[in-house]
This record gives structure tokens, C-alpha cells and sequence, in this order.
């Protein structure tokens, strides 16, 4: 019989419509019992007070009231336990529960004082457990939370009004009054809320770092009322103590009615100074023991020995002995260390899952390999065995459990012992992935009510690639080949700056969101400077690419550039990204949890293994050098793969962000390579040359920089027009590129458009020294209308040692912005033996603002700024030319009647530069010469608007020419 625990009058509705009597023990609203009390509490119900005492019935609608000395424990039936603190109050506002499926609802209200809980049945569900708190509703879901209303004060003298701490589990969300959530999803970390003028502040800390002394102690007892604990439990005493197994498998406490009890057992109240909550595991079996007043606790568990699902086969992925392209095969030749990942075909190995038959998964059968189902999130190491389906020893592996029923699976196999094995096991050695979940429900991410729920921000941390671990490669940043890696080493790829993986959805939930990744590295200054940066933009889909088929996943387009020593030419980095496939009995996934909390973000595994919609065009990582032809590099190391965990650990309201619909212009620089080994420098003249238009709404941006030959310098090429994002142009007018993400006015990034986008390399031009204009078109390339230009935000992937190792402050200037870009670009140029010319710029710096028209600006009054200059430097030598950024300072004064002042860019690279800047009436810039020790240049700028005033800033570009010197760049200041 169902056991609904609710109110009197649900039970009498549940007889009346079955026709069946009652009995009394469903008939009242008992709840679940007091299993440990300490000193005085009491037990309100109704008008009523009274004494609150071991072995006293908890029922729904009950007050209890701890004074400065109490403790309380209440089981509930459904096996979960509140540990009520001293100075407490606790109401339970809802309690239903059906053992049958453990579903059912657990609500209380706590308005002060500290509990902690410790979840039963009810925390399993797809339904948190709630409490409802002074600042807004707590849910937890399968863990344990420590919840504190009157928190220790911070060092740094701030009092947080509350605190909530994810101890073990797998959710923690808070959904404050007046607006705002966030959510935690690792054990150790915790919500504090401490209170604003307007609301509450909510942010997310490591819970080592709160001051938890005093509320352990509340929890546990005063010195002379411990409970006989020789010290106060920690947090991470409460995952030792073995509860979080023991009380998350048990079965449901399924509590009948009978005339007369089997077991009765007298609850005896403790004595007055040696009783406290004793440890937790035992709490539980005590409880159970101790309760049993007219009632029989008896214990129902599954059947010891599971079943098999079939027909489970998850994803293999394998590297490949070869990566196909259009002009043929590129041989990899090592291709466990080039990291060429692709699907095992269908059927070569048979993977079941083993459950209960109430569908708890036990273990995973891989061949004939069987290992353990993760109950918990983590790793577990897999001890090397013999494996006959592979003729070869599994030299170890991993499983990494994560939330929502998601396990992954990496085998590190050895060589085999003979030519007979299958062709998955034909190289030498290589890595076997094997990847299961539940599938996330499509409505998780799009609603079927628009405006049900507000837009938020999902932050997702990435785990490692295993295979690159096998090969000693702990660095992260997963968008780099693995032989890039190994030449760039840890410490330097360590030491780069990495962003999460972003999930950015729009406003208004009516389409899909928005993905964005970054990483950033440089170190050394000048000719020892070594340098790259990769970003990635793209969307959450809702169906597979080219089936139509219905499945959650993400896909974007990896871009960026990187340069291994300043004498190198820069290599420049394509292909895919997206989330592996996750097969299951229902169907295919590609995100795994009830709330989307896990999948598997690679690179464009070749064949059916990557779910994308609209990037099937896109491939496996390619690094493309000069000299190779776009479509198929001519070294098996440049292609490569990566195949990470990106598991859900924070989410934000999106309006709690900086995010509004504007139009910003300013100004671009940078080096041009050209495939003939030609450097020249290239920026802005004027400020519509540069624009930036961003989308609130849809999460996006899209615009264009136009930078011009300095020098005359390259014989053909006098101007560059770069587009990214959406079209700003008006060429496509209907061209809508999801290959940018806009997180906030200081986090984006955005790429080239492609040919799905119907805009493609037509607005990337190339403007003729003869006046003609023709479009970025290579001939042979596989994604022949994608230039590969990138744009990121300098918010994004903050560099702040590359300033402070040249003894340069960066400029703070948050009303303007500024970051790096870079292009691969080819047109047709029948001068050249291939008939087209190919063009690079690697880490060009742009900078932007709210520009006021002319007539807007002062007409007197001086006045002064100071910020920074970047740029970009080459310096020609014997045989070999040297490339590397730099940063200096920047000071400006400027007479707004005159229309005239002094530009000076300081300790740019080691070298001054200044001259005299001239503007006009009713025009928002200026121009001028430079000039410096050995150096001649010029500048060019505009007047950007600022919260204080209407020309609060200033931005441009400049360049600069010596003896075998050349260089470019960016500034911007504002007012002191």
C-alpha cells in the first residue's frame, strides 16, 4: 500500500475514494520521531507546549524549539534526519512519501538558529528537499547540507546574514527573496548571503574558508555537553563516518500498522550532561531500533543480484591510424600521441550496464572487462587486468562519476600480443572511452513555456583528458594538440589563464544558447616571448547533426593561434568542438543529469561520434602552418583531439550581469605574415574602422576591424576588413553567426562566420593597391568560406603579469574595452604558384568605447589621461625576423579649444615615443606624428564617453619604424 504522509484530511480522502478503512496509523500525520535530544527542547504543536523527549512522534505541522542549550535529532521515515541546533526553530510545512518509488516531498521552514541534514529517500529524487529561510528557499538533492542562520563574522570585519554548505551530494540552490540564485554542485563549497541596501549578496566560496568552529559546536553541544565526542565534528568527519553510504542505499523504513507491536523498546531520556548527537551512522540505527510505538520497522531492499540491461553501448573512442580528408589520407604517426580520437564501430564491443531491477545502476560489463557503476561523484583508479576481447593488457584507467546517473569510463591499453585482434586494437597502444548517462530532458534547457523561469548563466568546470595524463601531460587547456602541449610543457600551459565552459542563454528562452571557452598563455618579454590563444563560441542544440534526431548537446568552432618562439611563423588552429554522444536504452544524449549536469566536450571526432547540428562541416583539430594548404596539413601531429568532463558547478541569473544592447567603434592593429615570410604592420586610421555590435538579448556580438598597410610596404594588400560574429555589414542582411557569445561587457568572444551562417568570407575582403576588391575564397579548403578570425575580450583571459614584468599599469578604464584578434585568411592572387595568397595575424589588439559625435565634446578645457599601450613588435635580423607583444604606458593632455595636445607612449618594449595631436571642430578624433630615439610613426584616436563625462576617455591606434624595427598597436586612457 502506498504510504502517504500529508494531513488527516488527505488520508480520509484516500478511504473514501478506495472505499478501504483507514487504519490509524495512516489516519494521523505522524511524520517520523525523535531519535536524540539534549538538554531542554521543546515540541509545539498546535497551541500547545511541551518538553520534547527521545522516542516523541514528529508530526506534519509540529514547531521545535531549541534553547541556547538544546539539541534535537528527528528521523524521518523516509530515512533522513535533521540535526536541530541550539536556539533553533524549525516548522515541518510538507511531508510526503511513498516507499514504494521513494518519491514524494519534504518542505520545512527554519527562521533561525542551524541544522544540519543528512538526506533519506526524498533527497534522491528529481525533486529537491526545501527549506524555507529568512533570505529565500534552500533545496538540496541527495547529499548532506549544513544550513546556518547566524554565521561567525569574517575576518575582514563583514557579518554574513546566512551560510548553506554542500557537505556530500549532489545539489545545493538557493532561490532568494527579491530575485537571484546561484548553485553549487561540489561537496566543500558553500552559499553565503550576506545583505545589501537593495537585497542580498549571493556568492560561492570553498567552505575551508568560512568559520564553521561555532556552528559545529552548536550542532554537537557546549564543552559540557559533547555527547562524549572528544572534539567537534568537521565536515569532512560527517563524509568519513561511512553515513553517506550507508543512509543513501538504504531501503525505504516501510512502517505498517498492526493491533499489537512485534518490538517495543522504551525510549529513555539522556542524562542531563553526557548525551549529545552521537556519530551520524549510528544515529540512524539507533533511531530505528529505539521507535517502535505500536508499529513494525521493517527493512525492503532489491534483490541482491542485478539484471542486465542490453543493447547498452555508450561511445568508444579510439585514436585513429589516419585522419581522412578531401585530397586523401594524412598519416598520423603516433597516433596515441597526436590524440586522433574516433568511434569504435558498432557491435566490435559489447558494454552492458548491470542495475537492480528498480533501475539503481551496479556496474558496467566492457568486453569482458567488469567494473563498478560510481555511486558518488569522483574517480576511481582501475587496476591493470588481462582483457582476451582485446588480446592485450589494460595497463589501468579511470571512472568518473558524476551527477545524474553520468559515468566515464577510460581503459589505457597496452600493445597486443598478436596481429589477431580486432582493428580497435591494432596500434600499438591507445585509449578506449566509454561514456553512460541518463539524458537530460530537453525542457531543462528549452521550456516549453517561454518566461517560466528566468534566463541564467551555467559555469562548467573541465576535468582532464585521460589520455594525455597516460602521457604525463598534467597541463590543462583541452583545445591544444597534444603534441603542442608537449612542446610547450606544463608548467607554461599551467600557467595560462583558462576560463570554465560557459552556457549563456537568452533572455527571453525562445532559442539556443550560447557556449564560450577561452584560454590565454605568454611568457618571457621581447625576442624570448613564447605565446597562444584558443577561444571557442558556439550553441546548445536540441537535435543531432544531419538526423534531425532529438538530443541535448553543444557544438562551436575552435579558433586561435599560437607562436612557440618569436623567430617562428605563427600556426593557427581550427576544427570543431562539441559533446560526444552518450548512448542510451531510451536515446541518444549528448547531456547527461536531470538538470544537465555533465557531458563529455571534445574535439570534432571523426564519423557520428561528435552530436552537432550545424558544424558537420568542421573537423578534428587542425593546426595549419603557412605553408600548408588549409585542407590537409603535411605533419600527422598537427591533427589532434581531446575528449574532457565538463561537469555543471555554478549557476547564475543572467540579470544579475552587465549585458545591454550597444554599438561600440574604436580602433585595430596588428602584424601581417604573409606565406612568402613578409611581416607588415598594419592598424587603424580612423574610428569607423573598427566596430562592435552587441546583442543583449540573443547573448551575442558581431562586427568588423579594417586595418591598413602602415608603409606601403606590401605590394598588393592595402587594406583588411575582418568580420566576426553576426553580419554588421548589411551583405546578409539575414545572417544570424552563432559562433559568438557575449557573457558581459567584459567576457566575449566571436569567430569568423561560416557557410552555414550564408555569410561567410564575403564580408573578410581584401582591398587592392589597384582599387579592387575580392573576398576571402580559398580554392581547396574544407570550409572554404570561413576566414578562421577570432576575437576575444581581454576581461576574458586577463593578463596581468604581462604588465607588471614590463613595469606598466594597466589601464582600469571599464567603460571602454579591449582585447586580441587574429585571421587566416587566403584570396586569389594569380602571382602566386598556387594561385591565391594566405595571410596571418597573430594576437592583433583592438581597442573600443561609447564614441560621442563631434559636436557632442568640450568646447574648452584641458584635459589629461593616462593608460597603457599593446601592441605587436617585429624586429628583422640576420635570416630571421622576431615577433612578440608588448606593453607600455600611456599619458595624453588635450586642449578642447585648441583642439590640439601631446601624445606620449613610455617604456613601449624599452623605447619612448611622442608627438603632437591635432583634431577639428565638430569631429570626435585626432591624428598626429610620433616620434622617439631612432624612430619615426604616427597616431590616430577618438574620445570615448564615460559615467562621469561625456569624453571621460580616449582610445586609438599608433605605429612606430626603425632600423629593422617595426611596430603596432593599441592605447587607451581616461581622466585621473
Amino acid at each position: 500500500m502506498t504510504y502517504l504522509l500529508k494531513t488527516t484530511a488527505y488520508a480520509a480522502l484516500l478511504a473514501g475514494v478506495s472505499g478501504l478503512a483507514v487504519p490509524a496509523a495512516l489516519a494521523d500525520s505522524r511524520v517520523g520521531v525523535s531519535s536524540a535530544v539534549n538538554k531542554q527542547s521543546t515540541l509545539e504543536r498546535g497551541a500547545i507546549q511541551r518538553t520534547f523527549t527521545v522516542g516523541e512522534d514528529v508530526n506534519f505541522k509540529d514547531r521545535i524549539i531549541t534553547n541556547p542549550e538544546g539539541l534535537a535529532q528527528v528521523l524521518f521515515v523516509d530515512g533522513s534526519t535533521f540535526t536541530i541546533g541550539s536556539n533553533t526553530r524549525v516548522v515541518i510545512d510538507e511531508f510526503v512519501y511513498n516507499p514504494a518509488d521513494g518519491s514524494g516531498a519534504l518542505v520545512s521552514e527554519v527562521t533561525k538558529g542551524a541544522l544540519r541534514f543528512v538526506g533519506g529517500k526524498l533527497s534522491k529524487g528529481t525533486q529537491p528537499v526545501k527549506f524555507k529561510t529568512p533570505v529565500g528557499i534552500l533545496g538540496v538533492r541527495g547529499g548532506i547540507m549544513e544550513l546556518d542562520l547566524n554565521p561567525s563574522c569574517e575576518s575582514g570585519g563583514g557579518c554574513p546574514v546566512m551560510t548553506a554548505s554542500l557537505i556530500f551530494g549532489d545539489e545545493l540552490t538557493l532561490d532568494a527573496d527579491g530575485g537571484g540564485s546561484r548553485q553549487v554542485f561540489d561537496a566543500g563549497q558553500s552559499i553565503v548571503v550576506r545583505r545589501e541596501n537593495d537585497g542580498f549578496e549571493i556568492s560561492v566560496v570553498p567552505t575551508e574558508t568560512l568559520g564553521t568552529r561555532g556552528l559545529q559546536q552548536r550542532l554537537t553541544g557546549s564543552p559540557r555537553q559533547n555527547g562524549g565526542a572528544p572534539r567537534a565534528p568537521a565536515p569532512q568527519d560527517v563524509v568519513d563516518s561511512g553515513l553517506p553510504q550507508i543512509n543513501s542505499n538504504q531501503s525505504p523504513f516501510v512502517i505498517r500498522p498492526v493491533l499489537r507491536p512485534e518490538v517495543v523498546t522504551t525510549a529513555v531520556s539522556p542524562e542531563p550532561d553526557s548525551p549529545g548527537i552521537s556519530g551520524p551512522a549510528r544515529e540512524v540505527t539507533q533511531s530505528v531500533n529505539e521507535k517502535a510505538q505500536g508499529d513494525v520497522v521493517r527493512e525492503e531492499t532489491d534483490p541482491v543480484d542485478p539484471t542486465v540491461r542490453q543493447n547498452l553501448t555508450g561511445l568508444f573512442a579510439t585514436p585513429q591510424t589516419a585522419y581522412q580528408t578531401s585530397n586523401g589520407a594524412a598519416t598520423v604517426a603516433d597516433p596515441f600521441s597526436a590524440n586522433i580520437a574516433g568511434p569504435v564501430p558498432a557491435g566490435l564491443i559489447s558494454v552492458n550496464l548491470l542495475e537492480t531491477p528498480g533501475g539503481v545502476p551496479t556496474g558496467v560489463e566492457i568486453g569482458d572487462i567488469s567494473l563498478p557503476f560510481p555511486i558518488s561523484p569522483g574517480t576511481t583508479p582501475i587496476d591493470p587486468v588481462y582483457s582476451t576481447t582485446y588480446s592485450r593488457q589494460v595497463e589501468g584507467g579511470t571512472i568518473l562519476g558524476g551527477p545524474g546517473g553520468f559515468a566515464l569510463y577510460f581503459l589505457s591499453l597496452g600493445a597486443p600480443d598478436s596481429t589477431t585482434v580486432s582493428p580497435a586494437a591494432a596500434n600499438p597502444s591507445t585509449g578506449l572511452y566509454v561514456v553512460v548517462g541518463n539524458p537530460t530532458p530537453r525542457e531543462v534547457f528549452y521550456p516549453d513555456v517561454l518566461g517560466s523561469r528566468p534566463a541564467q548563466v551555467r559555469t562548467y568546470s573541465l576535468g582532464e583528458d585521460y589520455v594525455r595524463t597516460a602521457l604525463d601531460l598534467t597541463s590543462a587547456v583541452p583545445l591544444l594538440n597534444t603534441a603542442v602541449l608537449e612542446r610547450f610543457g606544463n608548467r607554461f600551459v599551467n600557467d595560462a589563464v583558462e576560463t570554465p565552459l560557459y552556457i549563456i542563454e537568452r533572455t527571453n528562452l525562445d532559442r539556443s544558447a550560447r557556449t564560450l571557452y577561452a584560454a590565454f598563455g605568454i611568457e618571457g618579454y621581447g625576442p624570448d616571448q613564447r605565446s597562444f590563444i584558443v577561444s571557442d563560441a558556439g550553441l546548445v542544440f536540441g537535435s543531432l547533426a544531419g538526423s534531425g534526431e532529438s538530443a541535448l548537446g553543444v557544438g562551436g568552432t575552435r579558433r586561435g593561434s599560437y607562436r612557440f618562439a618569436s623567430s617562428d611563423s605563427s600556426t593557427f588552429m581550427r576544427g570543431g568542438t562539441g559533446s560526444t554522444k552518450i548512448e542510451n536504452p531510451l536515446r541518444f544524449t549528448a547531456i547527461a543529469g536531470p538538470d544537465g549536469e555533465a557531458f563529455i566536450y571534445s574535439s570534432g571526432i571523426h564519423g557520428s561520434g561528435l552530436a552537432r547540428n550545424s558544424y558537420g562541416g568542421e573537423r578534428e583539430f587542425i593546426d595549419v602552418n603557412l605553408s600548408d594548404p588549409l585542407n590537409a596539413p603535411t605533419d600527422g601531429t598537427q591533427y589532434g583531439s581531446a575528449l574532457v568532463p565538463a561537469l555543471l558547478s555554478d549557476k547564475t541569473a543572467l540579470s544579475t550581469l552587465n549585458r545591454p544592447s550597444v554599438i561600440f567603434n574604436g580602433f585595430a592593429s596588428g602584424m601581417v605574415e604573409n606565406a612568402d615570410l613578409r611581416v607588415v604592420p598594419y592598424r587603424s586610421y580612423g574610428s569607423s574602422d573598427v566596430l562592435f555590435s552587441f546583442d543583449g538579448s540573443r547573448a551575442s556580438l558581431g562586427g568588423v576591424l579594417n586595418v591598413s598597410d602602415v608603409n606601403g610596404a606590401d605590394p598588393d594588400a592595402a587594406r583588411f576588413q575582418y568580420a566576426f560574429g553576426f553580419d554588421v555589414t548589411g551583405t546578409f542582411p539575414g545572417a544570424s553567426s552563432s559562433r559568438s557569445a557575449y557573457l558581459d561587457l567584459s567576457r566575449f568572444a566571436a569567430n569568423s562566420t561560416g557557410p552555414s551562417d550564408s555569410q561567410g568570407g564575403d564580408t573578410t575582403l581584401l582591398f587592392k593597391d589597384d582599387g579592387t576588391v575580392i573576398s576571402h575564397r580559398p580554392t581547396t579548403s574544407a570550409t572554404p568560406q570561413d576566414p578562421g578570425t577570432y576575437v576575444v575580450s581581454s576581461g576574458l583571459v586577463p593578463q596581468p603579469e604581462l604588465f607588471s614584468a614590463a613595469d606598466v599599469q594597466e589601464c582600469a578604464c571599464e567603460f571602454m574595452k579591449w582585447g586580441w584578434w587574429g585571421s587566416q585568411t587566403q584570396f586569389e592572387d594569380n602571382t602566386q604558384p598556387s594561385g591565391q595568397r594566405t595571410d596571418f595575424v597573430h594576437l592583433g589588439t583592438w581597442a573600443i568605447g561609447d564614441l560621442p559625435r563631434g559636436d557632442e565634446l568640450p568646447l574648452n578645457g584641458t584635459a589629461t589621461y593616462n593608460g597603457h599601450a599593446v601592441g605587436n613588435v617585429s624586429v628583422s635580423g640576420p635570416g630571421s625576423t622576431a615577433q612578440y607583444v608588448a606593453v607600455g604606458d600611456m599619458q595624453m593632455t588635450y586642449d578642447f579649444a585648441e583642439r590640439a595636445g601631446s601624445l606620449e607612449i613610455n617604456n613601449f618594449d624599452g623605447r619612448d615615443m611622442s608627438g603632437t595631436m591635432f583634431g577639428s571642430m565638430g569631429v570626435n578624433g585626432f591624428e598626429g606624428s610620433l616620434s622617439g630615439l631612432g624612430l619615426e610613426g604616427s597616431a590616430s584616436g577618438a574620445f570615448a564617453r564615460g559615467p562621469a563625462s561625456v569624453a571621460q576617455g580616449v582610445l586609438g591606434s599608433f605605429d612606430v619604424t626603425g632600423a629593422g624595427y617595426n611596430a603596432v598597436g593599441s592605447f587607451l586612457g581616461e581622466t585621473r
